[in-house]
């Protein structure tokens, strides 16, 4: 994982607590919540999550049915994490954001 914050002139590597082995461990979705600084990958070995803008992450754990394709956010602040084939949709791992 990279991080740029001069519009990609240069790229930081921000991979403290991912694993860092790729096989069967690749980032499906990403979802970014810039007024708190978090940050909130689905991978296909689980959920990771950062509070302080990638600098370090959190394993949350695998995800309850299959490998998790997607990451939305409501109004309320609820992260909903989205299994193959999409027809599926559950709040993960009780995480809620304000």
């Amino acid at each position: 994982m990279f991080r740029s914050t001069n519009g990609g002139s240069s790229w930081v590597q921000i991979n403290n607590g991912l694993p860092t082995s790729v096989i069967n461990n690749y980032i499906d979705a990403i979802l970014i919540k810039p007024a708190n600084n978090y940050i909130f990958l689905a991978t296909f070995m689980g959920g990771y999550r950062s509070t302080d803008n990638g600098d370090s992450w959190t394993y949350i754990g695998p995800p309850p049915y299959g490998k998790a394709t997607a990451l939305a956010i409501n109004t309320n602040g609820y992260i909903y994490l989205g299994f193959d084939p999409g027809d599926l949709w559950s709040p993960p791992w009780g995480i809620h954001v304000s």
